[in-house]
């Protein structure tokens, strides 16, 4: 199949995660924490630094676009101050959404079909304790950096944008992701499943 362009899109903007999700802490032996599962609220803090991005490498034609693309989506855990042995749960330098994508083009739209992996960064802490790392702030998330980054889930997505190519190739875009990890944590791991919804503007050069 012949592609008649090659892409690349850069978009900032915010996400907002679905409430009263559920996530677990499941402990090594010999931890100072129990096993069990919370109830979670959420904050995402897109315009906060670092702040909420996608990047898109595509090629296609006039009528499909195949490529890959990478979010970088945040989750704080807000009602931190319920429980008792929890002090910090977050992954602030990214619940970082990377997918394989595959779009339709109807006039000046595309709609979008991703699926993928996560790529988390967690910042956690129990009982005064953490595994968290960072030597360095990288552009891109990446497990290969040593840099506390992980490797350790899958995600899909369904989006649809629309473009004004004679408005310096400007889009705007909505999309809903699923991600679901189990992130290596001080003396054990803890599983989050993130439903968010995302919108976002860029441009496309």
């Amino acid at each position: 199949m012949a592609f008649s362009e090659i892409r690349f899109e850069f978009g900032l903007g915010n996400s907002y995660s679905l409430q009263n999700t559920k996530f677990t802490l499941v402990p090594d032996e010999g931890a100072s924490y129990d096993a069990a599962t919370y109830t979670g609220q959420w904050d995402t803090r897109g315009f906060s630094g670092p702040v909420w991005y996608s990047v898109k490498l595509e090629v296609g034609n006039d009528k499909h676009t195949w490529g890959i693309e990478e979010i970088h989506h945040k989750v704080y855990l807000r009602n931190v101050d319920d429980f008792e042995e929890i002090d910090n749960y977050e992954a602030s330098d990214g619940y970082n959404l990377v997918f394989f994508n595959y779009g339709t083009k109807i006039d000046d739209w595309i709609f979008r079909v991703g699926l993928g992996t996560v790529i988390t960064h967690p910042d956690i802490t129990i009982n005064g304790e953490t595994n968290f790392f960072r030597q360095t702030k990288h552009l891109f998330a990446c497990p290969c950096n040593g840099d506390g980054y992980q490797l350790d889930g899958y995600a899909g997505q369904l989006a649809v944008a629309h473009y004004w190519p004679s408005f310096v190739n400007t889009y705007v875009e909505a999309k809903i992701t699923y991600g679901d990890t189990t992130m290596n944590i001080i003396d054990g791991k803890s599983r989050l499943q993130n439903t968010a919804i995302h919108l976002a503007g860029g441009i496309k050069f």
